[in-house]
Parts: C-alpha cells; sequence; structure tokens
C-alpha cells in the first residue's frame, strides 16, 4: 500500500496479445485469488488469449481496485474461498457497488451445495480447479458474451 492513501498498489499487466486484431486487448479482467502463483497463471492465461489484467491478493483488495476502475474491468474471477473477506462477501460487496458487475466464481472448494446456491440465479459464471486453459478461454468469453447481451437488451429496454 502506499504511503498516505487507502487504495493498494495496483498491478496492472499487460502483453502480448495474438488473439486481439488490433493489437489492443479483447477484455480486461480482474484476478482475485489470495495465492499468488495461482493468481499468475490466470494472467499468464489470459494474456495468452488477448485480455489484460488487474491482480488483487484479497477481497479487501479486489473491492478498492473495482472502485477505482469499474469502468475498464469487463469481468471478475473471484476466488472463493480466501483468508479475510471470503470470496462470498467480496461478491456482495461488489454488488452493491454495481449490481451489474460481471464475476465469475472460481474454487476447488467441495461443498457444492453452497456454491450452487450461489450461482443459481444464472448471472455468474463458475470455474472449478483445476482448470485448464481451454476451459478458462471458453468460460471467459461465455461470461463476457453474456454481459454483451444483456447490455444490448438493457439498451434496447431504454429506447
Amino acid at each position: 500500500q502506499q504511503e498516505g492513501s487507502d487504495t493498494p498498489p495496483v498491478k496492472e499487466t499487460n502483453g502480448a496479445l495474438p488473439h486481439s486484431t488490433n493489437g489492443k486487448p479483447i477484455g480486461k479482467i480482474q484476478v482475485v485469488d489470495d495465492e499468488q502463483y495461482l493468481r499468475e497463471v490466470f494472467v499468464s492465461m489470459l494474456k495468452l488469449n488477448g485480455y489484460s489484467c488487474y491482480e488483487a491478493s484479497s477481497g479487501t483488495e479486489a473491492i478498492a481496485l473495482y472502485k477505482k476502475r469499474q469502468a475498464e474491468i469487463d469481468l471478475i474471477i473471484l476466488d472463493y474461498a480466501m483468508p479475510g473477506m471470503s470470496g462470498t462477501e467480496a461478491y456482495r460487496q461488489l454488488k452493491q457497488i454495481n449490481p451489474s458487475v460481471n464475476i465469475m466464481l472460481c474454487t476447488g472448494y467441495a461443498d457444492q451445495k453452497e456454491i450452487s446456491g450461489f450461482i443459481k440465479n444464472g448471472d455468474m459464471e463458475y470455474l472449478p480447479k483445476p482448470f485448464t486453459i481451454e476451459i478458462l478461454n471458453k468460460k471467459v468469453r461465455r461470461a463476457l458474451k453474456q454481459r454483451r447481451t444483456l447490455q444490448q437488451s438493457g439498451k434496447k429496454d431504454a429506447q
């Protein structure tokens, strides 16, 4: 955290973007996981598929980062089981900030009953750990497509 600031330092990662047609990222994703090596795996896989990323190591960091950058973030990949603020509490607070925030819950946690109760309303994608780059890319594309569809239908309703 920077001296005199209540906002944690932001780590933005960009890289080669082979799947974008104009050299720009095809989406910006916030990766939230307390385990650094898992964040690094996520970011590496996402960069290979044309995305740029912000990283947060806790629910508290995720919320501070989202408040600052929400207009830029297309999707949040949120770890379910984290020390301190849990993924479920971070999810609730993010939804209070923006009810239409696009969140993908990621976990290796075995209590499927609690997880299914969380995602049954259909506004959230679920990514089980472990996963392959193909599964991650498929889930991310689906989550972003759902978001675009919802945004477009919302614009039509407003007309």
